[in-house]
């Protein structure tokens, strides 16, 4: 009896031209899928990031909705969160940490509660509560959620290196960080060498004096803005022997101050004033150090760390320059606010828009500026007052995005008065030009 044939023969093994065409048309279809899945999985992580501070501005509007106002930024950079100190300005504590009962983090909050009366178990429990890490903290295409080297600020050329500890709390060699900073105005004092640039907070002995747990008073006040660092931030006219203070900050989150969502939403609207963004970092390390990005721990005090403002920043450096020793050159800021300094410091401003990471530009030209920015190619995402996250390209129209960073920008620093001519060649009544939403400067950047 015949045996039939298969009707298909296959050969028992592929010759070497047939492999490498193979291996040809899987590396061809790679390199095309490779750009493609590469976008999809940070359009995902952008999304992720976003989703973040999703989750920060519900902990914000929880913080508002309880205490009738939005966290402060803490005292200064060597104080962390104390949970026996309060809330509102007199919380030494970063926007952060005031934010930790309203995100599920109590646990977190109060780790140091109750050790008031012993100042070395505070100190040694609030050092335990830096190096806890929370994920919503963190952006996905920066890095990993995780607890990173402590880097204080000891690697400013210069300067003696200091210790990892802080006036309330102990040494840590890893501490929580952040991606995301709040947003404190559209204006901050020039960046001057060897000078602390942050509030440092009061020594240990003036807050004992003068800033009793829980309370607020002006002579606390004075011992915060009169600390190392704290003058470039705070600039005084004296009149009848009394002393009256002024603060570079006119954002959502204040220094020295505290504002509402419903207050914002009066001056300017909730939907066009930021209230968190998050933060560039420069790839250049020894850059970024020295400009304190990211040296310090998601729960301290003012720094920029966790703080950024928006656009303008005086600083210390002609080549920049578009205002210079008060003086407004005619383009292309003609109007902006100046910021008075000590006569110690050039008045210089210069544009600081957002950045990625990677951005030479940013890391060279805007030494200190600390703007917002990320890890992404293209933009960055943004909390604003009403609880939307909206993301906004790095080429955004730098005017409308000043505007964005300050609670008052209705009065002080967006609307424009306008005035033209009619068909008669004669000059119409002066209107006041309307500011742009969010959508419109969004589409600025094309």
């Amino acid at each position: 009896m015949k045996r039939s044939r298969p009707l298909c023969t296959f050969p028992t093994a592929f010759t070497l031209v047939e492999m490498l065409l193979v291996v040809t048309i899987i590396a061809i279809l790679a390199a095309v899928a490779f750009p493609a899945i590469t976008a999809v999985m940070e359009s995902i992580r952008i999304a992720s990031c976003g989703n973040n501070l999703k989750n920060v501005g519900n902990g914000m509007r929880g913080h508002d909705a309880q205490l009738a106002s939005l966290p402060c930024t803490g005292w200064g950079i060597y104080w962390t969160g104390d949970p026996n100190r309060g809330a509102h300005q007199s919380q030494p504590g970063s926007w952060f940490y005031q934010i930790l009962p309203y995100i599920d983090q109590k646990q977190t909050w109060e780790m140091g509660l109750g050790y008031e009366d012993d100042a070395v178990k505070l100190k040694n429990r609030l050092a335990k509560m830096n190096a806890v890490f929370l994920e919503i903290a963190y952006c996905p295409t920066r890095r990993d959620a995780a607890p990173y080297p402590n880097q204080a600020d000891n690697n400013i050329p210069g300067n003696t290196p200091t210790s990892l500890s802080g006036l309330n709390f102990g040494a840590s060699p890893l501490i929580a960080k952040t991606d995301y900073a709040a947003c404190t105005g559209n204006a901050q004092p020039a960046y001057d060498p060897g000078e602390i640039f942050f509030p440092r907070g009061p020594a240990e002995e003036s807050a004992e004096e003068y800033c009793p747990p829980g309370r607020w008073t002006e002579e606390c006040k004075l011992a915060v803005a009169m600390a190392p660092g704290g003058d470039l931030w705070a600039t005084s006219e004296v009149s009848g022997g009394q002393a009256y203070y002024d603060y570079i900050n006119n954002g959502a989150i204040l220094w020295l101050g505290r504002t509402s969502i419903a207050s914002i939403s009066e001056l300017d609207g909730a939907s066009r004033t930021i209230l968190v963004g998050e933060k560039f970092i420069a790839d250049n390390e020894a850059a970024s150090l020295a400009c304190f990005e990211d040296n310090h721990c998601v729960y301290q005090g003012f720094t920029s760390s966790n703080v950024r403002q928006t656009l303008i920043h005086p600083r210390n450096d002609n080549d920049y320059a578009t205002v210079t020793n008060g003086q407004a050159d005619p383009y292309p800021y003609q109007g902006v606010k100046a910021v008075t300094l000590p006569d110690t410091l050039l008045n210089a401003m210069v544009p600081a828009p957002p950045k990625d990471d990677v951005n030479d530009e940013a890391t060279e030209n805007l030494r200190c500026a600390n703007p917002f920015g990320a890890a992404h190619t293209v933009g960055c995402n943004f909390l604003l007052g009403d609880g939307s996250v909206h993301f906004i390209p790095y080429l955004v129209d730098l005017r409308a995005y000043q505007s964005l960073g300050s609670r008052n920008g209705t009065k002080e620093w967006r609307t424009t008065i306008k005035v033209e001519k009619g068909d008669d060649g004669n000059e119409e009544e002066p209107y006041l030009e309307q500011k742009m939403n969010l959508q419109e400067i969004k589409d600025t950047a094309g």
